[in-house]
């Protein structure tokens, strides 16, 4: 590399004689300097191909929204949240009703059996 020959740093890599996880920074930074003069077989074309993969994977993580569409969310929860609250007052209520009734069929049987 100090030499700059390319052709045998080219070589060197592809031969497996060198530790490509130790190095891959200085790979790359070799590759990207002389890319003309190299031809990325191997092992440096598989680093470079992990390397846009790992690339494609973060900027696909990052969606921008627009306000729009943040509002529009914001709006779908809201309602969602008031959806289940209107659900647990609807159960409330309707177990209030279930023992009123209780109550008073109870107070009838008794006042009957009397």
């Amino acid at each position: 590399m100090e030499e700059e020959k390319s052709q045998l740093f080219s070589q060197l890599v592809n031969t497996g004689l060198i530790d490509i996880q130790k190095y891959k920074n200085d790979i790359v930074t070799y590759y990207l300097f002389h890319m003309n003069e190299i031809n990325p077989e191997g092992v440096i074309q598989n680093i470079l191909d992990n390397d846009e993969a790992l690339k494609n994977k973060k900027t696909k993580k990052r969606v921008y929204k627009n306000k729009k569409q943040i509002q529009k969310e914001k709006i779908r929860r809201i309602r969602e949240n008031d959806k289940k609250r209107q659900a647990a007052i609807e159960k409330k209520l309707q177990e209030n009703v279930n023992r009123k009734k209780s109550e008073i069929i109870d107070y009838q049987k008794k006042e009957l059996a009397n």
